[in-house]
């Protein structure tokens, strides 16, 4: 099963992400709970971040793996694992802005869509964490007119291939395909 979670910065996303995490990792051994985080700590609000969701998953049991680059090596993957994979643009960031491979957009919504879903199949579930960037109304530059559209590609694509999408909203998670609000 394939679920997308949606919301804003400081939604409550990452939370709600963990609640379903733990539901259907239930009874599972940590080794079947994978905590797949993106972030890179480049600076002292990414480390406090990074330090703030590892103290959330550690009730939950979660095996953290911590992946920066290309998702290229899925040997560690188990069919009967919960994968929470945090999150979407952290890891369009670490391939758009790190490494010395410039991509072009339509390779870089291919590669990210592509080894998320390729993931899913590896796995019982994927939960896969993701932003809503632009919705403020902001006129940006085209360098980042550019990244918000690949951005919104990205999440179009893997919102048509997941069973269930969320969006949180103020820590109230609304149902957008496949579920029920809660």
């Amino acid at each position: 099963m394939l679920i997308l979670i949606l919301g804003g910065s400081a939604s409550g996303k990452s939370t709600f992400a963990e609640a379903i995490a733990g539901r259907l990792g239930r009874g599972c051994p940590a080794e079947q709970k994978i905590y797949l985080a993106t972030m890179k700590p480049v600076d002292e609000e990414c480390r406090e971040r990074i330090q703030k969701h590892r103290r959330q998953r550690q009730a939950g049991q979660f095996e953290t793996r911590e992946e920066y680059g290309l998702l290229q090596d899925f040997s560690w993957t188990d069919p009967k694992a919960t994968v929470l994979f945090e999150c979407v643009s952290n890891y369009l960031n670490n391939l758009m802005f790190a490494g010395a491979e410039k991509r072009s957009s339509e390779e870089l919504v291919q590669t990210l869509t592509d080894s998320l879903l390729f993931l899913s199949q590896k796995s019982r579930h994927l939960i896969v964490v993701s932003n809503v960037l632009h919705e403020d109304g902001i006129r940006y530059d085209a360098f980042t007119r550019e990244y918000l559209r690949i951005f919104g590609q990205i999440n179009q694509r893997l919102a048509e291939a997941a069973d269930l999408v969320y969006e949180v909203v103020c820590g109230i998670p609304v149902s957008v395909k496949g579920g029920e609000n809660g």
